[in-house]
């Protein structure tokens, strides 16, 4: 089988990848090193945010932007996928750029998505990098971010707002919030500004905004609602919960929050979840000043 030099999927990288016939890539073909971390990530989100810019100009409009935390990719150990997707296509529609943040810290644990079950490596995984999956490469440090660069706050859901952006998972209402976004939603709140959460990461909010009203979901029937025990560990931080279907969302007056189920709904699909989702979006850029 012969083998054929070409640029590959990581060719904006400078990498030249070897494929044979079948278009896979032979081992051990790398022409050259890959840049650092921080070279590739600026040059591509450089890249793309002159891209937006010439867009803009363009069309005689400037979005405003949203900031998106995301810790890891996947819905057992990291960000959901789906529910991270489809928050930055209504954030788009809403004429909104959807910027993408997360910890540059070790993923808690590592879950092997298609058994389900934990993995073992000597090699850790960094919730930067995993996350960087769904950012196409376009993703910041959490440290890096300045609250008044941006008009809301978004924390899509997935196990790894639980057991990496706080220790939920393991301890219930008594968790600790990553330090850095706790700052972050304080500052939004401090500053007015609508912040919106789906799913596991309305817990997040709860714990550090005091008095919050957010949804999980609903209590019953267990079947549908797997994670229901979450409302009463949250209602003990102080929070108000109010029960909401897939579809619904609850607004936070005191706080102008925003939150919705997404996939704690275990009998939703793809298009509930991007309907519920879509609402909230509507729902803050209504109100936006």
């Amino acid at each position: 089988m012969g083998i054929r030099r070409r640029s590959g999927v990581l060719g904006f990288l400078g990498a030249q990848l070897d494929f044979d016939e079948c278009g896979l890539v032979q081992r051990g073909a790398w022409d050259a090193e890959l840049p650092d971390e921080a070279t590739a990530n600026g040059v591509k989100k450089e890249k793309v945010e002159q891209e937006e810019e010439a867009v803009e100009e363009e069309e005689g409009t400037k979005r405003s932007a949203g900031l998106n935390v995301l810790t890891g990719c996947g819905m057992m150990d990291g960000t959901e996928i789906s529910e991270a997707i489809s928050t930055a296509i209504h954030l788009y529609k809403h004429n909104i750029r959807p910027d993408f943040y997360a910890p540059n810290i070790d993923v808690c644990a590592s879950i092997n998505h298609y058994t389900g079950c934990l993995e073992s490596s000597d090699i850790p995984r960094n919730a930067l990098v995993e996350a960087a999956r769904i950012a196409r490469s376009c993703i910041r440090p959490i440290c890096k971010c300045k609250v008044c660069e941006y008009a809301l706050l978004i924390i899509p859901g997935g196990a790894g707002v639980i057991r990496t952006l706080s220790d939920f998972s393991s301890a219930g209402n008594d968790c600790i919030v990553h330090p850095e976004l706790r700052n972050i939603i304080t500052e939004f709140r401090t500053q007015c500004k609508p912040i919106g959460t789906m799913c596991m990461a309305s817990v997040l909010i709860a714990k550090v905004l005091p008095g919050s009203t957010v949804t999980l979901g609903k209590t019953s029937p267990k079947e549908q609602w797997p994670y229901a025990s979450a409302i009463e560990k949250v209602k003990k931080m102080g929070a108000k919960v109010t029960m909401q279907n897939v579809h619904g969302v609850t607004y936070c007056k005191k706080h102008n929050l925003y939150s919705t189920p997404a996939w704690l709904d275990a009998h939703a699909n793809y298009s509930d979840v991007h309907e519920g989702i879509g609402k909230m979006i509507a729902m803050i850029k209504k109100n936006m000043k």
